[in-house]
């Protein structure tokens, strides 16, 4: 109930960020928050709801942010791959993006995230070859401060200078 007074009253945009329950996108997109980032690899049936997904966040004119994660990656990449690469990474998020443009919807943002910096810039520098949408860097779960400050820096500091990524995050733990 709080969600939509939130989103309606902050001086800056609420970004929803769901896990694990599809009901809560729908819930975000309605409350009117400016975006919502879905993780595919924790929430529960999500390709059988990118139909919906898409129509609700298309009449709402809400975009979505496709958090693809290494520690949620899809079995079936884990088991091609062997472990979460950046090829894993970059080829589930481009699967999640497709699966919305198969219902015309287009307004994304994609962000792949990864704890080892070289496996997130390599997985960028993928993603950004492969396709136009705006990128979200994130290095997850960085650290605590000064070790997760000098691992973002580094990997947006080499993305960034090659004209990669759109908007950054830095995840910090205490």
């Amino acid at each position: 109930d709080a969600l939509p007074v939130i989103a309606r009253k902050s001086q800056i945009p609420v970004i929803a960020d769901i896990h694990f329950q599809p009901k809560y996108v729908f819930a975000a997109i309605e409350a009117g928050c400016a975006a919502v980032r879905v993780n595919p690899g924790n929430i529960k049936q999500f390709d059988d709801k990118v139909k919906e997904i898409a129509k609700a966040a298309k009449d709402h004119g809400t975009p979505i942010r496709i958090g693809v994660n290494a520690g949620s990656l899809d079995r079936r990449l884990l088991q091609k791959y062997g472990r979460a690469t950046p090829e894993a990474l970059a080829e589930s998020a481009l699967w999640e993006a497709s699966l919305f443009e198969e219902h015309d919807f287009r307004d994304i943002k994609i962000s792949v995230k990864h704890n080892d910096p070289v496996v997130m810039v390599e997985a960028y520098r993928q993603l950004a070859a492969q396709c136009d949408y705006p990128l979200h860097l994130g290095v997850t779960e960085a650290g605590p401060a000064f070790q997760g400050t000098i691992k973002s820096a580094v990997a947006f500091g080499a993305l960034l200078s090659q004209g990669i990524g759109d908007t950054i995050r830095v995840s910090l733990s205490a």
